[in-house]
């Protein structure tokens, strides 16, 4: 069942609260996850459960001539500005010994 079918206004979850008051599959399954001694069956709730709280991530690949190196990183988490200094811009002039 995906996320639209899961809404209020579906029919089917309607008919399940008629007979279960407040039922709700995500809230069911979360119990499952926090009652559970079963890690897997705790690993598959919570993974099932994430694909309604948060966009699933993808590989993307990128295919390019490359002209030139750079390093690139990527991160997830916010980086705080302090912790590392600004980058600078180092000139280099011909016949510089790190050429």
């Amino acid at each position: 069942m995906n996320a639209l079918a899961l809404n209020q206004t579906s029919p089917i979850l309607a008919m399940l609260q008629q007979e279960y008051v407040g039922y709700h599959p995500l809230l069911a399954i979360a119990r499952i996850a926090h009652t559970t001694e079963d890690l897997r069956l705790e690993f598959d709730c919570h993974k099932h459960i994430s694909r309604f709280v948060s966009p699933e991530l993808k590989n993307i690949e990128i295919k390019a001539p490359v002209e030139e190196h750079r390093r690139v990183r990527v991160s997830l988490f916010d980086v705080i500005a302090e912790d590392y200094p600004s980058p600078t811009l180092i000139e280099h002039q011909k016949g510089d010994i790190h050429e």
